[in-house]
């Protein structure tokens, strides 16, 4: 009877180690959703910040899975021999983690249109074959290295505690408050790796430390397209006057219509289409600028839509700031 019971305890503990891992997938996912809104303010207006959020979520992440590790451990490894071992424990967790994460994290990512040079690459990254690999990728990404270090957590927890009752046959399991306290340090550090490194970012930008200028991506300029007749459209340009003004008069915005370039005069004229615009120059870059697009091309009606992009192209690749069919 003593060895069925041995034998069961195993499987009988497992669904509740693959809870746990599920738990801290949950809790991983939840904390990169938190610093990737609590970043968006910063990254808006300076994306080299962004180097600090992906070395923190790496640090956070790293750290989350040892201490997952330790958890586990203290919660299904305190039954002497008939308790899993550590290191099973941190890796069933370990690949659990990994898996809930990475499914979480593909389904609440979005597509995204990329664009380089002067011409736009849509990639499709909403199909099932796209997702399926993002999910792989991910997901053997973060199972190898969640397994490495839950297993290693775990281990260094159970070795600890064993040194510590080495008189004792079965170990008792510490109470839940007595778990938190015994791991205040850590959490401390989390809560501090977690928190302080925005704050920061956000009084530095605040004082003027943090420069408050991102001209690769500026999401908070105002572009509109109007139809002024069947044959016309009016594009109208207002930056955002958080950031500081670019020279008046500087033209890096490009404007295409079904993805042909048609931001001046000279470019109209060297494609051949039956277009004009005025001014001649095109769309600068300024408060209220505007410019008018007028030509047969761009006929539309309910059944035929023209696509209209509007393009800053200033640091030798193209980011699309407004699209829209009209």
């Amino acid at each position: 009877m003593g060895n069925l019971r041995k034998k069961r305890i195993l499987p009988d503990i497992q669904p509740a180690i693959i809870l746990w891992g599920c738990f801290g997938g949950i809790c991983l996912a939840v904390m990169v959703i938190f610093l990737q809104e609590i970043w968006a303010p910063v990254l808006d207006y300076n994306v080299s910040a962004s180097r600090v959020k992906d070395l923190q979520v790496i640090g956070l992440s790293l750290i989350l899975f040892w201490v997952f590790g330790m958890i586990a451990s203290d919660l299904f490894c305190s039954g002497g021999e008939k308790g899993p071992g550590p290191v099973f424990t941190g890796l069933l967790s370990g690949i659990t983690t990994a898996f809930v994460f990475s499914s979480i994290n593909v389904l609440l990512s979005r597509p995204f249109l990329f664009s380089w040079e002067n011409g736009i690459i849509s990639v499709q990254t909403g199909t099932l074959f796209f997702r399926l690999i993002e999910w792989l990728i991910l997901f053997s990404a973060f199972a190898i290295t969640s397994c490495i270090l839950q297993s290693l957590g775990a281990w260094y927890r159970h070795s600890r505690q064993e040194l510590k009752q080495e008189t004792v046959d079965v170990r008792e399991k510490p109470s839940f408050h007595g778990m938190i306290y015994a791991y205040r340090f850590l959490i401390l550090v989390i809560l501090a790796l977690l928190i302080v490194p925005p704050v920061i970012a956000y009084i530095g930008m605040a004082s003027g430390v943090i420069e408050r200028d991102n001209p690769a991506y500026r999401p908070f300029d105002s572009v509109n397209v109007y139809r002024m007749e069947d044959e016309s459209l009016l594009i109208l340009l207002a930056p955002d006057p958080g950031c500081p003004q670019r020279g008046p008069g500087l033209r890096f915005v490009n404007i295409s219509v079904d993805g042909k370039d048609v931001s001046t005069q000279s470019i109209i004229m060297n494609s051949g289409l039956d277009l004009s615009i005025d001014p001649p120059e095109g769309l600068l870059y300024g408060n209220n600028s505007s410019a008018i697009l007028r030509g047969d091309y761009l006929s539309g009606n309910n059944t035929v839509l023209i696509r209209v992009d509007v393009i800053y192209t200033d640091l030798g690749f193209s980011d699309v700031i407004y699209n829209t069919t009209i």
